[in-house]
C-alpha cells in the first residue's frame, strides 16, 4: 500500500490505497491513531475504528482483539464478542481466540443467559410443482434458528431443543420464545400453548403473554399465573400485577357502555383484599386511593386495605373500617371476614 498524509489541528489526516480502496485516518503528533468511532461495550472495553477497521481495546488502549474487522463488534457478555467476515458471524473471547468461527448469520445473546440463539440456512429439496404431474425438484432455502451453549456446544441441552426453528428469542433471562411457545430456560419445559406474543414483565421469574388482545402472565415453570382474559397488565412491583379488564355495560340495545375494571393480583394469582375496582391514584404519602362501589378508600403498595379507623374488641378482633365498611382481622391481621 501506498500513503499520504496532511497536518492540521496538530493531527495528521492519512491516506492509505489497500486492495484498490482508498481509506483515510487521522493520528496525533506522537503518532497514535485517533479512532473514528468509539463505542462503549461494557465496563473499562471499547471498540474502536481506524481506517474503516474495528477492533476491541480496554480503558487503557491495549488491544483485545485487533483492528481488522469491516463491521461494528458487538458485546454478548461474558467476555465473548460478535464478529462478522464476509455477511457470517462468529465469536471471539477476550484473549482474542474464536470460540465459534464465523459461520452463521447471526448470533444472538444475552449477557446474563449462558446461551446463544444462531440463525443459519437451511436447505431442502421440493418438487417444484407440488399439484401438478411433474417430479422435478428445486431446492428450497430458509432462515432456521438454534440453541447453542457459549462455547459453540449442545451439550446438555435436551435433543428435543437441539434441532432447528422457524422463530427464536430472548425473552428476558429466563424464557425464549420458540415458535410462539414459551420455553422456560429454569427446566426446560415447553408450553404446551402458542401465544401471538411475548414480552418481558421486568421481574426474572415472570413472562407476559397474550392471546391477540387478551394478556396473561405465566411463571418461570409456565404455570398460569394469570389467564389470558385482561386488556392490560402491568407489573405494580412487591410481587403484585395490575389488571385492567374493560367491561361491558349493556342497557337494552340502544345504550352500551364500557368501564374500566382494576384489581391487583399477587405472585400466585389470588386476587388482593381491596378486590376490584374502578379507578387509582397514587397519593405523595405513600397510599393510593382507590374508587370502588362508589365510594373512595385506601390501600398501600401491597394492595392491602388501610382503614379508616380501627377498633379492637376483647383484645382478639379487629374492625378494619373502610369503603364505608367494615373487615374482620384478628391480632395478626389476618382476614375473618373480608
Amino acid at each position: 500500500s501506498d500513503g499520504s498524509g496532511t497536518n492540521y489541528d496538530n493531527l495528521a489526516t492519512v491516506t492509505v490505497k489497500e486492495n484498490g480502496l482508498i481509506k483515510t485516518g487521522r493520528i496525533n503528533s506522537d503518532g497514535n491513531e485517533v479512532y473514528s468511532e468509539i463505542v462503549c461495550l461494557d465496563n473499562k472495553v471499547f471498540a474502536k475504528k481506524f481506517f474503516d477497521k474495528w477492533g476491541v481495546f480496554d480503558d487503557e488502549d491495549n488491544a483485545i482483539i485487533p483492528l481488522e474487522y469491516d463491521s461494528p463488534i458487538n458485546y454478548l457478555g461474558h467476555n465473548l464478542f460478535k464478529v462478522e467476515i464476509k455477511g457470517l458471524y462468529g465469536v471471539k473471547d477476550i484473549n482474542n481466540n474464536y470460540v465459534i468461527k464465523p459461520c452463521y448469520l447471526d448470533v444472538l445473546g444475552n449477557k446474563n443467559v449462558p446461551y446463544f440463539i444462531v440463525k443459519l440456512i437451511e436447505y431442502r429439496n421440493e418438487r417444484k410443482y407440488p399439484r401438478g404431474k411433474s417430479n422435478k425438484m428445486i431446492v428450497v432455502e430458509s432462515y432456521k434458528y438454534r440453541l447453542i451453549n457459549i462455547d459453540g456446544s449442545q451439550r446438555n441441552i435436551p435433543e428435543r431443543f437441539c434441532g432447528s426453528f422457524n422463530s427464536m428469542n430472548f425473552c428476558g433471562t429466563r424464557f425464549i420464545v420458540v415458535d410462539k411457545h414459551v420455553l422456560s430456560l429454569v427446566n426446560f419445559k415447553l408450553s404446551d400453548n402458542q401465544y401471538s406474543s411475548v414480552f418481558s414483565t421486568g421481574e426474572e421469574k415472570f413472562v407476559f403473554v397474550c392471546n391477540y388482545s387478551k394478556m396473561g402472565v405465566l411463571d418461570q415453570d409456565l404455570n398460569i399465573v394469570l389467564s389470558c382474559e385482561f386488556d392490560k397488565i402491568e407489573s405494580w412491583g412487591k410481587g403484585l400485577f395490575l389488571t385492567q379488564k374493560n367491561v361491558i355495560n349493556r342497557s337494552g340495545w340502544w345504550n352500551t357502555t364500557v368501564e374500566v375494571e382494576y384489581a391487583l393480583f399477587s405472585e400466585n394469582g389470588t386476587l388482593c383484599s381491596v378486590g376490584k375496582f374502578s379507578s387509582l391514584e397514587k397519593l405523595k404519602d405513600g397510599r393510593i386511593k382507590v374508587y370502588k362501589d362508589y365510594k373512595y378508600g385506601y390501600i398501600d403498595e401491597y394492595g392491602n386495605l388501610l382503614p379508616d379507623e380501627t377498633e379492637i374488641l376483647n383484645d382478639e378482633i379487629i374492625l378494619y373500617k373502610g369503603f364505608d365498611c367494615i373487615e374482620i382481622r384478628d391480632v395478626n391481621s389476618r382476614i375473618i371476614v373480608p
